[in-house]
């Protein structure tokens, strides 16, 4: 009996022991685990942080393959536009204030009036190996030292050229030449190491496209559906074409062919050194936006249609040759990284990825408050996020 009764006992101290070390593991699980809970909901709290602190926050940019850089916030909130350089971006306010950005770290370099708030700037063009940066007007050129901002007399006792023909659209460099287009129709060659119009070329009865060059050629599309190549060198016309109707988008080329999207909803690809019709793809739409050339095709929006990527040099398709079309996306290509189309719909305001070789859907992103995309080149460039608050956030792409 007394046997029965130490048994008893000494399993009831055994099952209590067990049961105080049940209850510990229960209770350390539990605290664990609400640790863990902490944890991650600290984590997301940051996580939601940052993607309101940035136009694209890291999880949306890593949607698309990039990462941020960094964030600049702009006084007064009015950009006007912006342009990358080889390691700066510059930023023209509503006021003609241009602002240089160092691209690798945000900070800003300098600050310079560069007009009147009420002149019309049509555009910013860095030139790095000559240190320099040459600000297109309607009615002059300046150039400005690239590292100090200030006026640089770069023609002869000037830095500040008064033009003789009004600019009407933004400037391209090509050498010793700006070239331009004026509201009277001219294409200008711009002396700008001498500080006069070299040459003027009557295109059409105006012009508001920026003029393409390529190597030594110069492509001018006008108004009227006229489109007529150039060489630079001796301005001189290689070739002219006319197309069914209007011309506002603006062409892309390689150093075979030039595209052209045309109101008369055709897209059409030209021999660059001849003119000659290569193929051309009538569209159900007027097109409107510009086609984009990245390696061996051609992105174009079709309104209605959708996105849609052609062959961009077919052999033996005199109408062309449709690889994909993604009637889901109403952007265009901003740039292509890898794999993927990095695409922009200023309209929706929606910034999305899709398959290069598929068309299909990677991702896309509703971004309300953003009022532009602007890269700085069309293979793995950096995105530059513009908001309607006068932030800009830089992204790069991510190995």
């Amino acid at each position: 009996m007394l046997r029965s009764t130490i048994c008893t006992a000494s399993l009831i101290a055994i099952l209590s022991v067990v049961a105080c070390d049940s209850n510990s593991s229960t209770r350390h699980m539990t605290d664990r685990q609400q640790a863990n809970a902490e944890r991650l909901e600290r984590q997301e709290a940051v996580r939601k942080q940052l993607e309101r602190r940035y136009m694209v926050g890291p999880t949306s940019a890593a949607k698309i393959n990039y990462k941020v850089k960094w964030q600049f916030p702009v006084p007064h909130r009015d950009i006007k536009s912006l342009t990358p350089g080889a390691d700066s971006i510059f930023i023209l306010t509503h006021n003609n204030d241009l602002i240089r950005v160092r691209n690798n770290d945000g900070r800003r370099v300098w600050t310079v009036s560069v007009a009147n708030p009420m002149e019309r700037i049509e555009s910013i063009t860095p030139h790095k190996s000559e240190g320099i940066v040459l600000v297109l007007s309607e009615s002059s050129l300046s150039t400005l030292n690239i590292d100090t901002g200030m006026a640089d007399e770069v023609a002869i006792d000037k830095a500040k050229q008064e033009l003789q023909w009004v600019a009407s659209t933004p400037g391209t460099l090509s050498g010793e030449y700006l070239l331009y287009g004026s509201p009277s129709g001219q294409l200008i060659w711009q002396a700008w190491r001498i500080g006069f119009a070299w040459q003027a070329y009557q295109v059409d009865h105006t012009l508001h496209r920026k003029p393409l060059v390529q190597g030594e050629i110069a492509v001018c599309a006008g108004p009227s559906g006229v489109i007529r190549a150039f060489t630079i060198s001796k301005a001189s016309q290689l070739w002219q074409s006319r197309l069914l109707d209007d011309i506002v988008a603006e062409p892309a080329a390689n150093d075979q062919a030039v595209y052209i999207a045309g109101v008369d909803q055709h897209l059409r690809a030209f021999n660059l050194q001849t003119g000659r019709t290569l193929w051309r793809v009538l569209t159900t739409s007027p097109l409107t936006d510009d086609p984009i050339l990245i390696h061996d095709k051609v992105y174009q929006q079709i309104p209605g249609e959708g996105l849609a990527a052609f062959t961009a040099l077919p052999k033996n398709k005199l109408n062309g040759q449709r690889e994909w079309i993604n009637d889901t996306t109403n952007g265009s290509v901003v740039t292509q990284h890898g794999d993927r189309l990095v695409v922009w719909d200023p309209k929706a305001k929606v910034l999305g990825a899709l398959s290069s070789g598929l068309g299909s859907t990677v991702a896309m992103m509703h971004l309300p408050e953003v009022d532009d995309v602007v890269t700085s080149g069309l293979i793995s460039g950096d995105l530059y996020i513009i908001g309607n608050d006068g932030r800009v956030t830089a992204l790069a792409p991510s190995n």
